[in-house]
């Protein structure tokens, strides 16, 4: 079975991407928390996954986000009963 690249798993689980406040995003899916960036005072980008685990810092915000959401494709998810 061939393994999805990176893009083809982006395109498949569409993000919604939201600015918080200056240099901090929050990404969600489905209604759903996956992760955030966020800047430091050295001017690099953060990525947290859902449970505030850094995934990496990187110097580009697209870099940095498309970790983000890689990463929740790879993590299973968890729905909350009733929802």
């Amino acid at each position: 079975m061939r393994r999805q690249s990176l893009s083809e798993r982006l395109r498949s689980r569409p993000t919604t991407w939201a600015v918080v406040d200056a240099g901090f995003h929050v990404a969600s899916r489905r209604g759903e928390f996956v992760g955030v960036v966020d800047t430091d005072s050295e001017g690099r980008f953060l990525a947290f996954d859902g449970r505030g685990q850094i995934i990496g810092a990187f110097l580009d915000i697209a870099q940095a986000m498309a970790e983000v959401e890689a990463h929740a494709s790879d993590v299973p998810t968890r729905q909350l009963a009733g929802v």
